[in-house]
């Protein structure tokens, strides 16, 4: 079916079925593999980016907020008396890495350290309550150091902390010390301290890490990229090839992942709408055959119409013609001839009532007289109309009848129904041979069986008996055709009714023959 283009021909027109054309490109896959690494990459390179941009400040940052949660902590127990204060400074230098100092300012422009966590520094008890230290050397803060605080003391001294980057005068423009300086009270302060030894460097070593980091993401990213996005790009395929059947119309291949996504819920709609139009196609093709058939039935309508008119008027022309020319000599061949014109007269007439009666019956608007009547009743006195031409053909009649049976139908339908059967039945046994007529109730309804004795149907004719002119031309005798019509007509009234009808072979060791038989259901107050 991928192979060969479906194509469907509808009243003579010949419909293609031709897949799209797909152009090959680049994969879905290999596109989102792309779309993953290049994703890392920036975040990578950004990454780097920040890092070099901003990793100084975010430190100094983050140290400025932790220098002043220890300024706090300090100053808590710097107010009460008695406090080791210096080995507090030392075990915050031992947990921090920062340099802490306690500063006395001895005039405007000189500071002297009374308490550091360096060990050189040594805490002397004060004397009293009102001396916290001793007098120690005098010792200064680093110039830079000591600039940073001359140059901010009215900031300090307004409670305002201060913190700054100071870089240190005797060593490159890359070593400085964070440097965060407070008051304690009236006379001291507190500094800390924590050297930054080559930032840059720092920072270049962390980038290349970072950098080793990311090729090596990158690397591990296209290899888990390829396998997930085939597995992901796998149904995609998948659809895409059931699309193509689709496209010539072959609607037998189904998605069945299970990935519960959005592939999914694409896949299902897919399988809808193969499942829709297999069932469109199927029914557009059983219309067409049965327009194919209609057209042939058609076809042989007009045929039967023809030669049916055709055979009469030849013969009324040909006896006419004969008499006209005075070729019939004797008074009983004038009457023979007149006989003979009469006759397919009446039968042209006849053939022309049942034309337009099949037609009328085939109308939406023909209307059926519904009452109850007795069936058996009707059925006996078509019989006894029929008796001579039984007798005549020395037809043995055989009836198996209830006393009565009231159905619920258009009587005289019902009537031109058993007529047409029986006359069937009639024209097609031989003499000596037997008609059996046989009612009997049956899945709520009537069943009324006409069975004549003779030879059997051959079974391909048999589901085509009910066309019209079909028995005429092809299924029995010719010399033993009606109008070839009747049996339309039988069916035509028999669906009318809401019943069924047909005609079966009966091929037993005792008997050979055909039946036709016709069902009518018991309905009350129908609606026509």
């Amino acid at each position: 079916m991928d192979k060969e283009l479906r194509q469907l021909e509808v009243g003579g027109i010949i419909i293609k079925a031709k897949g799209p054309k797909i152009k090959h490109s680049q994969s879905i896959a290999t596109k989102l593999s792309l779309s993953i690494v290049a994703i890392i990459i920036t975040i990578v390179v950004l990454i780097l980016i920040a890092n070099s941009l901003f990793l100084g400040d975010y430190y100094a940052s983050k140290n400025k907020t932790i220098f002043y949660q220890e300024y706090e902590e300090i100053q808590s127990v710097f107010e009460i008396p008695n406090q080791d204060i210096l080995e507090i400074l030392r075990e915050k230098d031992k947990t921090t890495g920062s340099l802490f100092y306690i500063i006395e300012k001895s005039d405007p422009f000189f500071f002297r350290i009374v308490l550091s966590s360096i060990p050189n520094f040594l805490a002397i008890e004060p004397p009293s309550p009102n001396q916290r230290f001793m007098e120690p050397p005098l010792v200064e803060l680093p110039g830079e150091q000591f600039e940073f605080i001359k140059d901010n003391i009215d900031s300090i001294d307004s409670g305002e902390p201060l913190f700054a980057r100071v870089h240190r005068q005797m060593s490159g423009d890359n070593e400085f010390d964070l440097v965060f300086a407070s008051k304690l009270d009236s006379n001291y302060y507190l500094v800390i301290v924590r050297p930054v030894e080559q930032l840059d460097e720092l920072t270049s070593i962390t980038n290349q890490f970072l950098l080793i980091i990311g090729l090596l993401s990158i690397l591990l990213s296209i290899v888990i990229s390829r396998i997930s996005a085939s597995s992901i790009v796998k149904p995609i395929k998948e659809i895409t090839k059931i699309s193509g059947y689709i496209a010539n119309l072959d609607f037998t291949h189904k998605y069945n992942g299970h990935s519960h996504d959005e592939i999914e819920t694409l896949g299902n709609s897919i399988n809808k709408i193969s499942s829709q139009l297999d069932s469109y196609m199927k029914e557009l093709e059983d219309a067409n055959k049965k327009l194919k058939i209609e057209m042939a039935l058609q076809k042989r309508f007009f045929a039967g119409v023809s030669h049916e008119f055709k055979t009469p008027i030849g013969l009324i022309r040909g006896y006419s013609e004969s008499l006209e020319l005075g070729l019939a000599k004797s008074p009983e061949e004038i009457a023979e001839f007149s006989h003979i014109i009469l006759d397919e007269t009446d039968r042209l007439n006849h053939f022309v009532s049942d034309i337009l009666f099949l037609v009328k019956s085939e109308s939406t608007e023909f209307v059926l007289n519904f009452k109850t009547f007795d069936l058996i009743n009707l059925l006996e006195n078509i019989v006894e109309k029929n008796s001579n031409i039984i007798s005549n053909k020395h037809i043995i009649f055989l009836k198996k009848l209830p006393q009565s049976v009231s159905i619920h139908a258009d009587e005289i339908r019902i009537s031109q129904i058993i007529e047409n059967l029986l006359n069937n039945a009639i024209r097609h046994t031989k003499p000596n041979k037997k008609i059996i007529l046989k009612v009997f109730l049956e899945n709520n309804g009537v069943n009324i069986d006409i069975i004549n004795e003779g030879k059997n149907i051959e079974s391909k004719h048999l589901k085509n008996l009910f066309e019209p002119f079909y028995s005429a031309f092809e299924s029995r005798d010719k010399t033993n055709s009606g109008t070839g019509l009747g049996l339309s007509i039988v069916r035509n009234l028999v669906d009318k009714h809401k019943g069924k009808c047909g005609i079966e072979n009966i091929n037993t060791p005792n008997f050979e023959g055909v039946k036709a038989f016709v069902w009518l259901p018991f309905l009350e107050n129908m609606d026509n």
